[in-house]
């Protein structure tokens, strides 16, 4: 049964007595790369995180996660790139990883494929200056590039055919002289619309005007291209028509609903601009469904809860971004001015009376009193996550497991950052619904931030053991006999498993 742990009072993992029996799911090779890192082992994480790409070649995420442990870990850039264009051909747009191409190609000196990415990322985001100013630095071409000349050939084939004598063959020849002349024959009546690629040297030279006027002309004719309306809307706002930007974030957000550039200009106007939080907010959410774990987003949903007086919602978004990125200056100074805003004196004895009644409601055994003052507490409350973990607590107690689970998730969501809340939730999957991986998960990620924490080095000793890996079950308890030489929980998984 998951433990009701309280703050600052540590308890052991869940009893694996107490675990469903059966087949339990292997580990994905992504969890064991995870797991290989954490113990020091790097090569033989890379193995599991090639195999893992290797088993899913549609899956993006995976095949970054190899590009980027190839490049940051190991330093080996050609497989790096190389994985990093299986992510591209799977989203051509992704602008981290066109960056990081084109840096990585850079490096390599090979500055036409630099070019290439680059290019192509000033496309989706034709006002980023770094990506700009780092194209404008590659070296210019040694040779120029040189166009075949058709028409020589094709004379040189006329004269080839003259002197062996085939007829055949020159009056060939000549017709294909005169249907290249032909086809190269300029009509001064039709002048040829600029291409988006040639609109996009327009705007890297810094032309505005021009490329707003070839824009409009080629949505005239193309209005289904929402990387031009895009571009038109950020063109517009960079000179001052920033109405008009509005409609063609709209527009480029309805044609490309996946594209992630577009909805977030779209929801940074909303917010900063129109100043319509609601609206913004519902940009920001859909954008976070897609890519839980994008800084951008996070921030700007906690900045807009801040706007609307949601204190207790921003700070689940900051500290899921500094849980993440630990060094993010912008989140860690939000998080300090959250810090300072306190409830209301009276309403905040008043939830501190309800919650501490419950508690000694538990302690007294009181079981159904505690939910019922709990129950009040997290309705007057939404965003209480201690009382959430607390309520998940009394209903496991009251046999209503799947309340419980509910209630557990909520209070890690709510505080991500809570050991706590994390611990009981990943004994809860085990225990209660089977989910491994699930824990696994969350133990994994518990262990990034504590490598020594001796209650997550036990709990995934005692997952190991459950999927026959006693070999790993055997490391992580003795990992936590070199913290905690005592512990009984560790040493009796070691003896059940003869080490």
């Amino acid at each position: 049964m998951p433990m009701l742990r309280q703050p600052g009072v540590r308890s052991a993992a869940c009893d694996s007595a107490a675990l469903p029996q059966g087949t339990m799911p292997s580990l994905s090779h992504e969890q064991l790369g995870a797991l290989y890192y954490q113990r020091g082992d790097k090569q033989k994480a890379l193995e599991h995180y090639r195999e893992a790409a290797h088993e899913a070649p549609h899956d993006p995420a995976i095949q970054k996660s190899l590009a980027d442990f190839c490049y940051v870990e190991m330093g080996q850039a050609e497989e790096a790139l190389q994985a990093y264009r299986q992510v591209l051909d799977l989203k051509a747009d992704d602008p981290e990883v066109l960056q990081i191409a084109g840096n990585l190609c850079a490096t390599l000196k090979r500055f036409e494929e630099a070019r290439g990415y680059y290019t192509r990322l000033l496309a989706v985001q034709p006002w980023n200056t770094d990506v700009r100013k780092a194209l404008q630095a590659l070296p210019a071409d040694s040779v120029a590039e040189r166009r075949p000349d058709a028409f020589t050939d094709i004379l040189q084939d006329a004269r080839r055919s003259f002197s062996s004598g085939s007829q055949t063959g020159l009056d060939e020849a000549i017709d294909r002289l005169v249907e290249y002349k032909r086809g190269n024959t300029p009509e001064a009546a039709a002048p040829r619309m600029r291409t988006y690629d040639e609109i996009l040297d327009t705007i890297r030279q810094g032309n505005d005007a021009a490329a707003i006027d070839a824009l409009e002309t080629f949505l005239a004719d193309t209005p289904d291209h929402a990387d031009a309306h895009n571009a038109l809307g950020v063109l517009c706002y960079r000179t001052g028509a920033v109405d008009r930007s509005l409609e063609h974030y709209r527009k480029a957000v309805a044609l490309a609903p996946g594209n992630a550039t577009f909805r977030k200009n779209l929801a940074d106007y909303l917010f900063v601009v129109s100043r319509d939080a609601e609206a913004a907010l519902e940009q920001y959410v859909h954008l976070l469904r897609a890519q839980p774990q994008d800084a951008e987003t996070l921030i700007a949903l906690a900045q807009i809860c801040v706007e609307l007086g949601r204190t207790d919602d921003a700070r689940v978004f900051v500290d899921s971004l500094l849980s993440l990125q630990p060094w993010n200056q912008q989140a860690r100074e939000l998080r300090n001015a959250l810090q300072a805003v306190k409830p209301p004196v009276a309403a905040r004895e008043s939830r501190e009376s309800a919650h501490s009644q419950a508690r000694m409601a538990i302690t007294a055994g009181r079981t159904a009193e505690a939910a019922r003052l709990l129950e009040e507490q997290v309705r007057s409350h939404p965003a209480d996550a201690a009382a959430r973990n607390d309520l998940g607590f009394v209903y496991y107690q009251l046999g209503r497991t799947a309340e419980a689970g509910l209630q557990y998730a909520e209070a890690a969501r709510l505080d991500p950052q809570n050991e706590t809340y994390n611990k009981n939730l990943a004994d809860y999957y085990v225990v209660a619904e089977g989910r491994i991986e699930d824990a696994l998960s969350i133990y994994v990620q518990l262990l990034r931030r504590a490598p020594r924490d001796v209650d997550t080095l036990i709990g995934i000793g005692r997952i190991c053991e459950l999927l026959g890996r006693i070999d790993d079950a055997r490391d992580f308890c003795r990992k936590a006999l070199d913290v905690e030489p005592w512990n009984t929980a560790a040493r009796e998984i070691l003896g059940r498993l003869g080490a």
